[in-house]
């Protein structure tokens, strides 16, 4: 499934606006914190655009970054608390 393709602006772009809310939504759902969300959405949609997978469609896109989103949601603290005692 990992193949050396380059997303383009626009594919970006529109997962971005399309799924972003979405993204932030699951992520708070999980976390309620603001700002750990923000920083879940920026993480989530950074994979997205290095990540090579070739999706299948627009569910698989879908399916995946609602994943991705889950599985950073689920241990925030531990991530985003490192940092925060680093300052």
């Amino acid at each position: 499934m990992k193949k050396g393709i380059v997303r383009t602006h626009d594919d970006i772009n529109g997962t971005i606006e399309e799924y972003s809310g979405t993204i932030y939504k699951i992520a708070f759902s999980y976390t309620k914190d603001a700002a750990i969300s923000d920083d879940i959405l920026q993480d989530v949609l950074i994979k997205y655009m290095t990540d090579a997978t070739c999706f299948q469609g627009e569910e698989h896109k879908k399916a995946w970054l609602i994943r991705m989103t889950i599985n950073e949601s689920h241990f925030p603290a531990f991530k985003y608390e490192y940092y925060d005692n680093k300052v």
